[in-house]
């Protein structure tokens, strides 16, 4: 008799041994310590903290934590979005992106990405997400099936306005860039306003330098 599979949020045990699995695949770059080092980092920056990136694992429902086979697993961060009704009324929602969808070699061909998405699909409409996004390196054809549409990807950008030093403005600078480690690099910010996303993109970024 096939045994129940649930969607659960993995210890820390789990979530290094979800990152020794995936270092092959996006952590070449670095060595295995430095990749841990760098995921453990940035589940610390403010973007992710208070709930805001959650790695989800699909498991077997009796069985134990940092004990039990992790069947597939994968992670969401929560964003604000602008949605526009369709009477022209814009309002701000929340949203989740979801990423690093991964499964063992040892456990596929068993469809449990599959159940996994499914399950991740109902958990995030559960919690009063209105949409989220993803972006798919396998085609549209896996994740259509599971819910997520194909869309064509708009990109706004909008043109830097930058104000003389003398102002008193924000400084960024590549002085201001150093390193920590030799896998991990710093990006200090100084001025106004919300720099969450500007550390996060900073993590990204220059961590595979």
């Amino acid at each position: 008799m096939p045994r129940e599979l649930i969607l659960a949020n993995p210890t820390p045990d789990e979530s290094r041994q979800t990152w020794t699995c995936t270092h092959p695949l996006w952590g070449a770059a670095l060595s295995l310590d430095g990749y841990i080092l760098r995921e453990t980092r940035q589940a610390d920056l403010p973007l992710a903290r208070d709930g805001g990136l959650r790695p989800w694992v699909l498991v077997e429902a009796d069985s134990k934590p940092d004990s039990r086979d992790i069947l597939s697993s994968c992670e969401t961060l929560r964003k604000r979005a602008l949605v526009r009704r369709p009477d022209g009324e814009v309002n701000e929602v929340i949203a989740h992106g979801v990423a690093s969808v991964f499964t063992d070699p040892a456990f596929r061909g068993k469809g449990h990405a599959s159940t996994m998405m499914a399950c991740l699909g109902e958990a995030l409409q559960a919690e009063g997400a209105l949409l989220s996004v993803l972006w798919s390196d396998i085609g549209k054809e896996f994740y259509n099936k599971h819910g997520w549409r194909p869309f064509e990807s708009d990109h706004l950008e909008f043109p830097p306005r930058v104000r003389s030093l003398a102002e008193g403005s924000a400084k960024l600078g590549a002085r201001f860039v150093s390193r920590e480690s030799d896998s991990v690099t710093s990006l200090r910010w100084f001025g106004d306003g919300d720099v969450d996303n500007v550390e996060w993109l900073a993590n990204e970024k220059f961590a595979w330098c």
